[in-house]
């Protein structure tokens, strides 16, 4: 009985530690800046994530995470090949109706990596990545990937079409809150980046006072976060420096 019991607990907690043990390989990637072995992971374990809706969409962060940095590096044919087969999936998970939110929430995001591929698309596929975000926060207040993606359209969009940078802060710092209501979010690597994006706004705000603040939280949590600590870091600290100096 007692070993029944124990076979029991690891059958239902193995889908939560099977996901923290691949959220904790992705965030490792993403740390060290090894997207390399990030693009290897997605490569050589989709199969491992076709089996249940919930692995299926957890898939689908991880493809999201690698096409942002492809987008970042001006990748684009690699870009799309992988916005392709998220997509795919997109459409297998709206087919059956799960977590429908979520759903539109990265066809927002991926329309939107669209737009910063091909500028020439945006005012014909901003209003569509507009739309999915706004879907998404419709049927679910609560989803902080959905208000991950509606700050990243404020961010980014040009502010004659709706942009803001103070609307966009306000969404991220809603996603933090929503996101930090997870036990593990100290070791999600969505949370990071979520960090690096309010840094990044309180720098278009003029705050380089808060945007240190948050890159130093980043860097508390993994102090050898190679994006922030060699890149992100030392050019906020420059540009402290030239303001102090005016």
């Amino acid at each position: 009985m007692e070993r029944s019991l124990c076979k029991m607990i690891f059958l239902v907690m193995f889908p939560i530690l099977a996901f923290s043990q691949n959220n904790e390989k992705i965030l490792s990637f993403f740390v060290s800046d090894k997207m390399n072995e990030w693009k290897s992971f997605i490569d050589n374990n989709e199969v491992l994530f076709r089996d249940t809706p919930e692995k299926k969409l957890e898939f689908v962060n991880y493809q999201y995470g690698y096409i942002a940095w492809c987008v970042g590096k001006k990748k684009y044919d690699e870009a799309k090949k992988y916005i392709e087969k998220a997509e795919n999936t997109l459409d297998e998970l709206e087919k059956i109706k799960f977590s429908l939110s979520s759903v539109y929430a990265y066809r927002a995001a991926f329309l939107g990596f669209k737009v910063a591929m091909s500028p020439f698309k945006a005012p014909f596929l901003g209003p569509k990545s507009v739309n999915n975000a706004e879907n998404a926060l419709k049927l679910s207040q609560d989803n902080w990937f959905a208000h991950l993606q509606m700050g990243n359209i404020k961010f980014y969009s040009p502010s004659i079409v709706g942009g803001s940078k103070t609307e966009a802060l306000n969404s991220y710092l809603r996603a933090k809150k929503i996101l930090e209501t997870n036990d593990s979010y100290k070791s999600n690597w969505n949370y990071l980046n979520l960090l690096v994006s309010i840094a990044n706004t309180y720098i278009e705000l003029d705050n380089f006072d808060l945007a240190k603040k948050y890159y130093e939280a980043t860097l508390s949590l993994y102090p050898n976060f190679h994006w922030v600590k060699n890149e992100l870091y030392p050019e906020l600290n420059k540009k402290i420096r030239s303001k102090n100096a005016k």
